[in-house]
């Protein structure tokens, strides 16, 4: 089940360079600097406010000019400047051409100044199982009320804005650049061109179908690479700050601490240890493991849990190892989706274990009648479903119970049977928690 959390880091980590793949600049972008073709005009959103007025644009007004000169033709009023270039003879296309890339141009830079106000990056947070940021929703309601006025814009001064295909990686962009505002614009730009370079060299290497062992190894080297080149694009603070946010090792614990809800120092302290293990002991490469690799690595795993603990104290480790465990999280969903207090997981989950631990004392009495030890187990069973639908309630436990994860292990404790407990053995009733 780690491999698979592993896995998914890794895919999710990939899914998001192909995003800044398909995102990539043009090379004519790249080569100008600007998509504007008069970068230059010193135009402001409140020239156009007061200048904007209803209805299409006129067809004509302004008086021939007798000589070309930008500083002739431009003006703050889009309309004016769109009469001056009519006057001058430029063609309708072109005339569209320029207004939407230079509305565009300043839109943009309205947009990139509300980056300002975005507020600081939790990355220690638990998220999606993209494992990335929550978009700052304020700012993003901010930057899609932007773009409205901008369409609203080029259809009044145009008659019409130009058809443009929505953008699926937006909000994946918007996490993935709340992920590095640790770093200046610039930077930013060399670091994404850094990671598409190196999705292009991943994708190529990848054979086709589900990845076998022999592709985990090239995932993960590819991984290995593409770290030791941005790290030569950042200082140590800011390398921190980037495996902290999007190391494989920190995308899983984002995933794996759902319920945790570590603090910042917490999720940093732990994040060392972790990251060390992961480099040592790659769990994308267990299913290539000797038998004595694999007791190598149980060993080394359990020295990261005594240090975690060490970290933690005891009650928060408790804490630290349940939330890794899918069937409380799975319970933890419930409780979150139908408003129960937090702590009915945990109630849920200590019936779950009481259960576990009666039914494993029953099969390893060996005196014990078969048939009376299965009717016990049914009773622990009929018991402690019966629990888990006074805890939940009735919607709740409905919902939870159509979990194939929770069939699995109500099944390991009896076979699925309409059973009432049965007073036949003295046997141990499951107790509920507290």
């Amino acid at each position: 089940m780690k491999t698979s959390v592993l896995l998914l880091a890794s895919v999710a980590l990939n899914l998001l360079l192909a995003v800044l793949w398909l995102r990539r600049p043009s090379p004519e972008a790249l080569a100008t600097g600007s998509a504007s073709p008069l970068a230059a005009l010193p135009l402001s959103a409140s020239a156009l406010a007061t200048n904007r007025s209803s209805g299409a644009p006129e067809s004509s007004g302004s008086k021939p000019v007798k000589s070309f000169t930008w500083e002739v033709v431009e003006s703050a009023d889009y309309r004016e400047y769109i009469r001056n270039l009519r006057s001058i003879g430029c063609p309708e296309e072109t005339i569209r051409d320029i207004i939407v890339a230079d509305v565009n141009k300043l839109f943009e830079e309205r947009k990139a100044r509300l980056q300002g106000t975005r507020k600081k990056l939790e990355y220690w947070k638990a998220s999606s199982m993209f494992a990335m940021a929550a978009p700052d929703e304020e700012l993003l309601k901010k930057k899609q009320e932007l773009n409205q006025e901008r369409r609203a814009l080029l259809t009044e001064l145009l008659g019409s804005a130009p058809e443009e295909k929505p953008d699926a990686s937006t909000l994946l962009m918007e996490s993935l650049e709340a992920m590095f505002d640790f770093l200046p614009p610039s930077k930013q730009t060399e670091v994404f061109e850094a990671m598409q370079r190196m999705q292009s060299k991943m994708m190529k290497s990848m054979g086709s179908g589900m990845p076998d062992q022999q592709d985990m190894k090239k995932m993960v080297q590819a991984q290995k690479d593409m770290e030791a080149e941005i790290a030569k694009l950042m200082t140590p603070e800011q390398f921190e700050q980037y495996q902290l946010r999007l190391s494989t090792t920190a995308m899983t614990m984002r995933m794996q601490l759902a319920t945790f809800d570590p603090t910042e120092e917490e999720y940093k302290s732990i994040f060392k240890l972790r990251k060390a293990f992961d480099e040592d002991h790659n769990p994308m490469l267990m299913g290539s493991l000797t038998p004595e690799e694999r007791e190598k690595r149980t060993s080394a795993e359990s020295e990261l849990n005594e240090k975690v603990k060490m970290l933690l104290g005891g009650e928060r480790f408790t804490e630290y190892t349940r939330s890794q465990d899918y069937n409380y999280q799975g319970m933890a969903k419930v409780v979150e989706r139908h408003n129960l207090p937090k702590e009915t997981a945990v109630k849920v989950y200590d019936m779950k274990r009481i259960a576990e631990e009666q039914a494993a004392k029953l099969r390893g009495n060996s005196s014990l009648d078969p048939v009376r030890r299965d009717e016990a187990l049914r009773a622990i069973r009929a018991e402690t479903e019966r629990s888990i639908q006074e805890a939940f309630g009735a919607e709740g436990a409905q919902s939870y119970l159509a979990n194939p994860m929770a069939r699995g292990w109500l099944d390991q404790l009896a076979p699925s049977q309409a059973v009432a407990p049965t007073a036949i053995l003295p046997a141990p009733v499951v107790v509920r928690s507290p």
